[in-house]
């Protein structure tokens, strides 16, 4: 009988601990989310942007667009975005191609690909650590109940 209650509280305390990093994950993933959808505001014009060419920088290889905004031609990379070399044929292709950007209008130099994260992902994400977390309070009870019912405590 021992040993069942050592199991149990093993595999209570196992669960507990995979419940709780996932809630702290989610919470983390979510504000990161939100933030970065707060930030993406900010891109309110839009434009058609072509692939014009990849740029090499160290080791990686960056994407070139040109687009127009108010009669002005802009050729530049955008934020963070990088291929690896191994890669490059399979975008190479994509050279020429046309993509809607989103940009910053009182700087058309800001701009991005598209949202990558809305803010209701964040939400999602955060409410997620949310059940995690309650799941994580009924797995504590539930062990506290068998403890209480086997007079551990």
């Amino acid at each position: 009988m021992d040993e069942l209650i050592q199991t149990n509280n093993i595999v209570f305390s196992i669960l507990i601990f995979i419940f709780t990093c996932l809630a702290i994950w989610m919470f983390f993933i979510g504000r990161s989310f939100k933030k970065q959808a707060r930030i993406e505001l900010k891109y309110t014009g839009k434009a058609d942007a072509e692939l014009i060419r990849f740029d090499k920088e160290d080791d990686v290889y960056i994407p070139i667009y040109r687009f127009m905004i108010n009669g002005r031609l802009y050729e530049q990379t955008v934020g963070n975005y990088f291929v690896n070399e191994k890669d490059l044929p399979k975008y190479k292709a994509e050279i020429g191609s046309h993509i809607q950007i989103k940009y910053n209008e009182q700087n058309p130099t800001e701009f991005t690909l598209g949202p990558k994260y809305t803010y209701a992902q964040g939400v999602l994400f955060i409410a997620g650590g949310i059940i995690f977390m309650f799941i994580d309070i009924i797995i504590i009870l539930t062990m506290i109940f068998v403890m209480y019912k086997n007079g551990q405590i």
